[in-house]
């Protein structure tokens, strides 16, 4: 019995990698709104419309920062590593933003 073997595109599981980095981030952000520290948002529909705008935004960020990056950086390793660096450049800037509102 033979098996199938599908091909893998590097492109392709690198968008799959921008795509599921951008709905962990806003999971995370949809998670600490407002402090509740909870998922109570997920029961109402338009909570899941907004939620689908931030991921959006958030992927298509991601993918024109992949897309200015030139090609011998777009290895999948090189994409997860521009996620946990982009979220890392975000913590910094929650982190100075809210010691300047301090």
């Amino acid at each position: 019995m033979k098996q199938a073997i599908i091909p893998t595109n590097k492109k392709d599981k690198s968008l799959s990698i921008l795509f599921i980095s951008a709905i962990c981030i806003t999971l995370f952000l949809f998670f600490i709104d407002e402090g509740y520290y909870n998922f109570k948002w997920m029961s109402s529909g338009m909570n899941w419309i907004i939620f689908s705008i931030y991921a959006t935004v958030i992927f298509l960020v991601e993918l024109l920062l992949f897309k200015l990056f030139p090609k011998k950086y777009q290895a999948s390793g090189m994409a997860l590593w521009m996620v946990i660096g982009l979220v890392m450049l975000g913590i910094f800037y929650l982190i100075v933003t809210l010691w300047m509102n301090w």
